[in-house]
């Protein structure tokens, strides 16, 4: 039986998350990145690194996925457009993405891409 897989991660959490997910094993895999709310998180890293072809997807639950988002309160900061930064709740990527809790300007929390492909 193929079943669905959903991970929502938490502090502390290990800063290298090898996915060894295949369509095979489950539906989907949602993953959620550790909730951001406290200046002592700032600075955290986490690196995603896939090996295997198993496409991305900027939805949840879309079959044979992998889905990288974050938890409600956190945004995904995503490149520079001038001095503002472009947010999104999930990502995009081919094989890995490496990311940085962060605290804008206004005080949200949230995760910035430093590294992507």
């Amino acid at each position: 039986m193929v079943l669905p897989k959903t991970v929502t991660l938490s502090f502390p959490f290990n800063s290298l998350q090898l996915i060894n997910y295949t369509p095979a094993n489950y539906a989907y895999y949602n993953t959620y990145l550790p909730l951001i709310n406290a200046d002592s998180q700032l600075g955290s890293e986490i690196t995603f690194i896939k090996v295997n072809g198993v496409t991305t997807n900027t939805t949840s639950g879309v079959n044979g996925n992998f889905f990288l988002g974050s938890q409600s309160g956190n945004n995904i900061y995503t490149g520079t457009a001038s001095t503002t930064l472009s947010t999104a709740s999930s990502i995009f990527f081919y094989t890995y993405i490496k990311l940085v809790a962060i605290k804008n300007s206004s005080g949200t929390y949230g995760w910035y891409v430093v590294n992507v492909n």
